[in-house]
């Protein structure tokens, strides 16, 4: 089933439900509306700040998260890559970057953008020095900023 399909048919659970429990549904299925490309998108408060500590010390990484999850068993890379991409096509802000436009620091969203999952390939690591390896490769990545 495709996404399409299956957000059809959530969307479909959704009203019933909320007939059930006596609630109109007006408004459910109305789209929210585009911004026009282009647009002049300034940023929120908590976005300048971040902006401005970068430009106080350009590519810090003290705002970086990271987690790391163990996957047992196979893991098909090219699924996972194509999964990562279609959640950055749906969300702009994992295509927003932020730029001096004039005076001021404004959101800029790319159109389009493609998020290549590197394979780091540890076989050639003996077994027991593994994990310390992941740890470090993990630790060298969180200091990178984006």
């Amino acid at each position: 089933m495709s996404y399409d399909e299956t957000a059809a048919k959530r969307s479909e659970l959704l009203q019933r439900y909320l007939a059930a429990q006596g609630m109109g549904s007006s408004g459910i299925n109305a789209p929210i509306p585009r911004r026009p490309p282009g647009d002049h998108i300034p940023l929120s408060f908590t976005e300048e700040r971040l902006w401005f500590l970068d430009q106080l010390v350009p590519g810090n990484p003290f705002y970086v998260e990271t987690a790391a999850l163990p996957i047992r068993g196979g893991v098909k890379r090219r699924a996972l890559e194509r999964c990562v991409n279609a959640v950055v096509v749906r969300h702009e802000i994992l295509r927003t970057t932020f730029v001096l436009d004039d005076v001021e620091p404004v959101q800029r969203i790319a159109p389009s953008l493609h998020i290549p999952l590197p394979l780091v390939d540890l076989s050639a690591c003996p077994v027991a020095r593994q994990p310390e390896e992941v740890a470090r490769l993990a630790a060298e990545e969180a200091t990178r900023p984006f």
